[in-house]
């Protein structure tokens, strides 16, 4: 199991049928997060893109499940960034989706 540096909570949400809600609880929660700065600091400007495209999507009411699955993907690569060579390894965020 990896060292996961941060975690995201959208378990209360994830298995809404409303696409902007759960666009809108994803971004909020990821701007809430604990910034990591100094030589992982990239890993906060790109977490800011992801919260920003969640945003998007939530004030998108044409947005369907196939554009939130393109930035949820975004999402998981992000949260799955190794930040270490170590065992287990350092990674940047947990995504909790179920209970």
């Amino acid at each position: 199991m990896a060292n996961w540096q941060r975690k995201l909570h959208l378990k209360d949400v994830w298995e809404s049928e409303d696409v902007q809600l759960i666009a809108k609880t994803a971004a909020k929660r990821l701007k809430e997060l604990k910034p990591f700065g100094g030589d992982d600091s990239y890993l906060d400007d790109e977490k800011d893109d992801i919260a920003d495209e969640f945003e998007g999507l939530s004030e998108d009411e044409s947005a369907d499940t196939n554009d939130f699955d393109s930035v949820t993907a975004s999402l998981y690569d992000w949260a799955d960034t190794p930040m270490d060579s170590n065992w287990p390894p350092k990674k940047a965020c947990w995504v909790e989706t179920s209970f």
